[in-house]
């Protein structure tokens, strides 16, 4: 390097050197600006909601290209149809059917904040035997676990987190949450089990 300096002049060396200051000054504040940012928070409120969906076997009319039909319906029409998608490049047979179909009705909802531990509602199926309208069953299992997190100027954030990384974190616990310049939080830097 001694020797690449030898053949600049006094003149580019200063120009090197004053461009090199003059990063390594502006860098932090780049960074400040640029950068992503920490914000210091505090975990306000843990809450939680878990839904069971229930469906309900009903007498469905529907219709749908007959290739793509659910089993166990009737068809009642068949017509050829281009397809409004252009997913199928020739007209297709479509169908009008009929059938007992499992349909989504509803959810039975347990909803909570921390201390109390999350938990699955009890839900009420119609007394009917499998196999017959009217008869319901248990669809799906859906939980959400959110904390919401203030700092010193009462800006807050919410994040949707995992059961385990839920768990492990109190009301009160205070942490450093990363935070882009547009105030948008990087909820992946909340600490606990990932």
């Amino acid at each position: 390097m001694s020797a690449r300096l030898d053949y600049l002049s006094n003149r580019d060396r200063q120009h090197r050197i004053a461009a090199l200051v003059i990063a390594l000054l502006f860098a932090p504040l780049g960074w400040k600006l640029f950068g992503p940012r920490g914000e210091w928070v505090t975990i306000q409120t843990l809450r939680w909601q878990r839904d069971i969906e229930i469906e309900r076997l009903s007498e469905v009319h529907d219709s749908s290209w007959c290739d793509e039909m659910p089993d166990g319906v009737q068809e009642v029409q068949r017509k050829l149809m281009d397809d409004p998608t252009g997913q199928r490049p020739e007209a297709s047979p479509h169908c009008r059917y009929t059938g007992l179909q499992w349909r989504t009705l509803r959810a039975v909802r347990a909803q909570g904040e921390h201390p109390q531990p999350p938990y699955w509602g009890t839900p009420t199926l119609a007394a009917v035997p499998p196999g017959q309208p009217g008869a319901e069953r248990i669809s799906k299992y859906k939980g959400i676990y959110e904390v919401v997190m203030v700092d010193s100027q009462a800006r807050d954030w919410t994040c949707r987190l995992t059961l385990q990384q839920w768990s492990a974190l109190k009301p009160g616990q205070e942490f450093r949450l990363f935070v882009d310049r547009f105030g948008v939080a990087n909820c992946s830097t909340v600490p606990g089990v990932r």
